[in-house]
């Protein structure tokens, strides 16, 4: 009987039989649980999530989540070809700010992108986690706009952008 997660794979390196020394079996064991899926999974049905804050005045501009008038919530949709149900993770994968690690960097160095899931920071590198039934799951992610504390913020354009990883939790 062979444990859970296992996997016997025949590799050859120019030997053909078992009794080749150039003939390799590596047997790999899952050290948890293992789910092995064909499917594949989109998040916000494989489109990009915009975030536009609009014209923004300075003045209106906060170092304090808090306290930003510029916020956005969005419902974020995760979709699998397969009906599976199953904790999974969302990891935020993105530049940090240079004034906050707790920022998404923007092309203004002076500007960041908070992300927070039910009232939860999440900075770069972290994850939430939620589930998926049936193949189908969303999370309510919160955008909020925050600027480095007492220093002007340069006009004109910026953005910035990260990516959503979705793994098996």
């Amino acid at each position: 009987m062979r444990p859970s997660g296992y996997i016997n794979t025949p590799i050859t390196r120019g030997g053909s039989a078992p009794d080749d020394p150039r003939y390799f079996t590596w047997d790999i064991i899952a050290g948890n649980d293992s789910i092995f899926t064909s499917g594949t999974c989109a998040i916000n049905d494989g489109k990009n999530i915009d975030i536009d804050f609009g014209q923004i005045p300075e003045w209106h501009l906060s170092a304090s989540a808090a306290a930003s008038r510029y916020q956005r919530r969005v419902n974020v949709p995760y979709r699998c070809k397969s009906p599976v149900s199953m904790p999974i993770k969302i990891t935020l994968s993105a530049d940090a700010s240079p004034f906050s690690d707790s920022a998404i960097m923007t092309s203004n160095q002076n500007l960041g992108v908070e992300m927070y899931y039910e009232n939860q920071q999440i900075k770069p590198g972290d994850s939430i986690r939620t589930e998926l039934q049936s193949g189908l799951g969303s999370s309510d992610l919160n955008f909020v706009l925050v600027k480095k504390s007492s220093v002007a913020v340069s006009k004109g354009p910026f953005n910035g952008s990260a990516v959503l990883v979705m793994s098996a939790d």
